[in-house]
């Protein structure tokens, strides 16, 4: 997924948004946290910007 975004940063977040709030829908929050969590954090990684939007975007999904 980090591969596929690249470094483009509002795509990132309008993906990680939108699949955050179709998929908490259908998964328990918590298990879909602890399974996003650490690709989260490799889009964060390999965004290399500011970090706080994309694990803002898991939390409002």
């Amino acid at each position: 997924m980090a591969d596929a975004m690249g470094t483009n940063e509002l795509g990132g977040f309008l993906t990680l948004l939108g699949a955050s709030a179709v998929l908490s829908g259908v998964v328990d929050d918590i298990p879909y946290v602890a399974t996003m969590a650490p690709i989260t954090s490799d889009l964060v990684h390999n965004m290399g910007g500011d970090g706080h939007v994309m694990w803002w975007a898991l939390a409002l999904g």
